[in-house]
């Protein structure tokens, strides 16, 4: 009678056990059908009536195999500021055959960036800096995108064709990162582990998951950050890095982009290497509020067949910053504009894209004096 009593234990453990594995599993598809449609949602048509191919929406069916370049923007849409603000310019572009992939990133303070024609600017460059591009354009619809009827979406589009001038190559897809969101992805895979040379200081940090407090502090080696601290980690563009030997380096937006990129580089490693499956439903969410592509939805099985390359770390990390591909402001105090290097620019570019074929844009695949006419 009392192995009875362990047989039918036994068994109603075992249903709830499989119960629960059912009702787990189909949470987890519902979360992510939620997840695909908000993350996908921007694939959704934005042209106005009619079957021509609007001029900043990009006409391209990805195979699996060839190239493919996306514009990742990081959004600070913190609910104190007027608008949001492009923080983050990265352009990244993995190479599925040759298993390499190349992350580059342009600071935000980057002026005069090439327009697909001079019907805006005469000299066909944008006099300003590029992080204000997508309000500019999406704030004046009509003018910068007539052929479209969504503003945010021109704005996007804009920035999309204007980046892609700049390096020389089609920017194929785009991807927006919210970074409140981006916090909390990270505290959903248990943390990121990151290094730092140094302690790194900004008594005037503040930052939409940093309210409690001005400043902040990290210190040097590598620990695993929470979604906050990380976040601050590839924000921070004032203070300074304390070196072991006592050196002192100032800190800017150079040196904050290619923060960004080691946390990204991180972040894979991360996934990579996490026992987050019982998490799945809670990271799914924090995918859902953070992220939002055009790429279309019913090839995303390809898009995640890139992961494993990515995660090879087989990665080059470039950041078009002083002194190397742009010079400083000639009027600081009056508009700080960093100005782009164009021949140097070219030639880093032809090492990074090149061996794929001709390059295309102003800066890099051609040597008029002005931008190429758009077709």
């Amino acid at each position: 009678m009392h192995r009875r009593g362990w047989e039918i234990a036994l068994v109603v453990l075992l249903v709830m056990l499989t119960v629960g594995m059912h009702a787990w599993a189909g949470i987890v598809l519902t979360r992510l059908d939620q997840t695909f449609h908000q993350v996908f949602a921007g694939g959704a048509p934005v042209a106005s009536g009619g079957s021509r191919q609007p001029r900043n929406q990009p006409n391209y069916k990805w195979d699996g195999r060839q190239r493919i370049n996306f514009l990742l923007l990081g959004i600070d849409s913190d609910p104190s500021r007027t608008e949001a603000l492009t923080d983050t310019i990265l352009v990244v572009s993995v190479d599925p055959v040759k298993h390499t992939a190349v992350l580059v990133s342009i600071p935000r303070d980057t002026g005069f960036l090439p327009l697909p024609d001079t019907r805006i600017y005469r000299d066909g460059l944008y006099p300003d800096k590029i992080n204000s591009l997508t309000t500019v354009a999406s704030q004046n619809r009509k003018l910068w995108c007539p052929d479209m009827t969504d503003a945010t979406a021109c704005g996007i589009r804009t920035l999309q064709r204007s980046v892609g001038l700049y390096l020389g190559i089609d920017i194929n897809y785009y991807a927006t990162v919210n970074l409140q969101g981006f916090a909390d992805l990270i505290d959903a895979l248990g943390g990121v582990r990151l290094c730092l040379d140094g302690t790194l200081h900004d008594s005037t940090y503040t930052g939409p998951t940093w309210r409690q407090r001005v400043g902040i502090t990290l210190g040097p080696g590598c620990q695993v950050y929470d979604g906050a601290h990380a976040l601050a980690y590839a924000r921070i563009r004032k203070g300074t890095l304390t070196l072991p030997n006592g050196t002192v380096e100032p800190q800017d937006d150079f040196k904050r982009a290619a923060r960004q990129q080691e946390l990204l580089v991180a972040l894979g490693d991360q996934i990579a290497s996490s026992n987050w499956v019982l998490r799945l439903p809670d990271i799914l969410d924090a995918i859902a509020e953070t992220v939002s592509t055009d790429f279309p939805r019913d090839n995303a099985g390809n898009l995640a067949s890139l992961l494993p390359l990515i995660l090879e770390r087989n990665i080059t990390k470039v950041v078009l910053a002083y002194p190397g591909f742009v010079d400083l402001p000639t009027q600081p105090l009056v508009n700080y504009l960093l100005i782009p290097r164009r021949a140097a620019i070219r030639a880093e570019d032809k090492k990074l894209f090149g061996a794929d074929g001709p390059l295309k844009g102003w800066y890099v695949g051609s040597s008029a004096a002005l931008p190429l006419a758009a077709p």
